[in-house]
């Protein structure tokens, strides 16, 4: 019989998991008045990017100029590892004065009057692009601030599809809510 010659507190992990693969996501926001393109920072979890790029279209644009926008904030889109020097925003949400002047901009450029107006109808679509795709997910406005997933199958494309299908593609993710 062996002895034990030290034993581990039951239920305590002594592995740290593995940080997450290089990937990168960005928004593309589908107002009524406006589409809103949004680089985002990424590791476990996406967080809005202060210092990323961040666009606005005009419903109306070409599959070209919509497509060629959206591969812009994805190339934008940052990964943000424990070690950069931006790893805190992970740490930081939003003050209410941020919000505020972040939706009064949004309001603005789509020339409405209050949130209710701004999401009526809104659909976000995701881009996600991890080893050598792009998933789309779309969600859809949930209530006046944000959006919430629908549970439809995500959109899965390669990451050499060109600025017409990717606009194309999210058009169609839009068009299935």
């Amino acid at each position: 019989m062996s002895k034990v010659l030290h034993e581990l507190p039951r239920f305590v992990s002594t592995h740290t998991p593995p940080p997450r693969k290089y990937h990168v996501r960005a928004h593309v926001n589908f107002f009524q008045r406006l589409i809103e393109l949004e680089s985002w920072a990424t590791y476990h979890s996406s967080h809005w990017d202060s210092k990323g790029l961040h666009l606005h279209l005009d419903p109306a644009a070409s599959d070209i100029e919509l497509g060629e926008a959206a591969w812009a904030v994805l190339r934008a889109a940052r990964f943000v590892p424990p070690d950069h020097p931006d790893w805190s925003m992970f740490d930081r949400s939003w003050t209410p004065e941020e919000d505020r002047a972040y939706h009064a901009g949004l309001m603005a450029r789509a020339g409405v009057k209050s949130r209710k107006a701004l999401y009526a109808g809104a659909v976000s679509v995701s881009m996600e692009r991890e080893d050598g795709v792009i998933t789309l997910s779309t969600s859809v406005a949930h209530g006046n601030n944000g959006f919430r997933g629908v549970g439809l199958a995500d959109v899965v494309l390669p990451d050499t599809v060109g600025p017409e299908a990717l606009a194309q593609a999210l058009r169609a993710a839009v068009a299935r809510v």
